[in-house]
């Protein structure tokens, strides 16, 4: 468990580290990995809440910052967003 949160926030940590690297701000962080909250919030406030830990990305947006990352040369950042993946693909 205690593995999980510190994962947790060492992700936290890369979204907003990401979002600050490329200077875009949460709206356009969202825009461009297409997030849409299930109750209609906002892009920059799925962002938000992933910054500051009160929900995750799911594994496709993980995929999506992964490829930002990798995209405008960051690769410590997209081992992080690929790092919950290739745990959830050895747990099946």
């Amino acid at each position: 468990m205690l593995r999980e949160k510190r994962t947790s926030a060492e992700l936290n940590r890369a979204v907003c580290e990401l979002r600050k690297r490329l200077q875009w701000s949460q709206e356009q962080l969202g825009q461009a990995i297409g997030t849409y909250g299930k109750r209609r919030t906002s892009d920059h406030m799925t962002i938000s809440r992933w910054e500051r830990g009160m929900r995750a990305p799911s594994p496709a947006k993980l995929v999506m910052l992964a490829r930002i990352a990798t995209k405008y040369r960051y690769p410590d950042l997209a081992t992080i967003f690929r790092a919950p993946l290739k745990r959830e693909v050895a747990t099946k």
